[in-house]
């Protein structure tokens, strides 16, 4: 339906440490910056495979949205999906390893049923405004992955 929201980017970390990260959506929302509120995550003890977020996007819209893991393959992808309303999403993670501890990850974002508002919505810009979202998110991915790295003690820093 129409072109997918779409962003890649190189992190300065193994495709192990980064499907890690990713794999668990609780991290997701460390990702997104201020326009998602986590309202639940599901299972609520272990590492999320789903949740329920409060989306605030350009022009006033917001939308209550359900997400989850559909499939995980280890170090390489995770497809999953959102549902608003009546609207479904699709959102795939590819994440290859580049040499060394370097990985590309690339992730889609694509509207697989919309109601005539989200269709409206996204072709008014709601894509080209959800890439640079996804844009920023693999911004900060670099980051949290390498200061999770080492708050683990994965990583040395530095005069260690």
């Amino acid at each position: 339906m129409g072109r997918a929201a779409s962003a890649s980017g190189t992190v300065d970390a193994g495709d192990a440490a980064v499907f890690a990260f990713l794999e668990d959506l609780a991290n997701h929302w460390r990702l997104a910056g201020r326009w998602i509120e986590v309202v639940e995550l599901h299972p609520a003890g272990g590492p999320a495979r789903g949740a329920t977020v409060r989306l605030r996007g350009p022009a006033g819209v917001r939308r209550l949205v359900r997400t989850e893991v559909d499939e995980a393959s280890a170090n390489v992808m995770l497809r999953g999906h959102a549902l608003a309303g009546g609207s479904r999403a699709s959102v795939r993670w590819e994440i290859a390893p580049d040499g060394g501890e370097r990985a590309v990850v690339s992730v889609e974002v694509a509207l697989v049923r919309a109601r005539v508002i989200d269709r409206v919505l996204w072709a008014a810009g709601g894509r080209r405004w959800l890439s640079a979202r996804l844009d920023d998110a693999l911004g900060r991915l670099d980051g949290l992955v390498t200061e999770d790295l080492r708050i683990a003690g994965a990583v040395p820093t530095i005069g260690s």
